[in-house]
């Protein structure tokens, strides 16, 4: 059963499944946080970031349960050398992603391919606290850049946003987190009813960076009025795709 909390978001046909948790509903979820998880939660000094490591831990467990027949406590993370976590052991053709900001998580998960999530809290008094001349220059492209300075100087946070969550989306589905330069990939963003209809992007990625960049796909999205998020997917190069729908059968009864 799907866990009340938790909310499945509408991806279209795209080829994963994108769950949220809020933080207000957090007590709704059982607790099946491991010793080490319960540990670790009470070194946060500060509630908010104690409150976002439980919702992205409580969410990836529960919906975890849904793909495969394992109960929420049952699953065992270990980070990669960039502080991701995944599956110990790993679970064949199950892939997952996590995100928090503000006061909202979510999961990514994906049983085609290779998946990265990120997501922003775009709320005005976020919005005004950017520093748009420090941070544009490490983050933007050139050809981005051009499209941005464009811009009326008001419709430039959101635009740095939609930015920002398709490049760490990017990151985090190679595993390279903070690593990775991310003013390396170029994405065109300036697309009317972009975060709404969904639509598909492609990157522009150097080979250098990636062998293979004609695989990827992204997307954004808004889960709330003042949350922006992007989805970064790659298919397998080879193989057949197994279907959401076969691991969804216990969520959906």
């Amino acid at each position: 059963m799907i866990p009340p909390a938790i909310r499945r978001l509408d991806t279209g046909s795209a080829p994963y499944d994108l769950w949220s948790l809020a933080v207000e509903d957090l007590a709704a979820l059982p607790d099946c946080l491991s010793p080490a998880e319960k540990i670790q939660s009470q070194r946060f000094r500060h509630r908010r970031d104690h409150d976002r490591f439980l919702m992205r831990r409580l969410l990836v467990r529960h919906v975890l349960s849904l793909y495969a027949p394992l109960p929420p406590e049952a699953w065992e993370f270990t980070p990669n050398h960039f502080g991701r976590p995944e599956l110990d052991p790993p679970v064949p053709s199950l892939a997952f992603n996590l995100t928090s900001s503000g006061n909202l998580a979510l999961c990514a998960i994906t049983t085609a391919g290779e998946i990265g999530v990120d997501l922003e809290d775009t709320h005005d008094d976020t919005q005004a606290a950017l520093d748009l001349d420090l941070l544009v220059p490490g983050v933007l492209a050139p050809s981005e850049r051009r499209s941005f300075d464009s811009l009326p100087p008001a419709s430039r946070p959101a635009a740095f946003f939609r930015y920002w969550v398709l490049k760490e989306s990017y990151a985090k589905a190679r595993g390279l987190g903070l690593s990775l330069n991310v003013s390396q990939v170029a994405f065109p963003v300036e697309v009317p009813g972009l975060d709404e209809a969904g639509l598909a992007l492609r990157a522009t990625i150097p080979l250098a960076l990636d062998p293979d960049p004609a695989r990827w796909v992204f997307r954004t999205c808004r889960p709330t009025p003042c949350h922006i998020a992007a989805v970064a997917f790659r298919s397998r190069a080879f193989g057949r795709r197994r279907s959401l729908e076969t691991f969804l059968l216990r969520a959906t009864k």
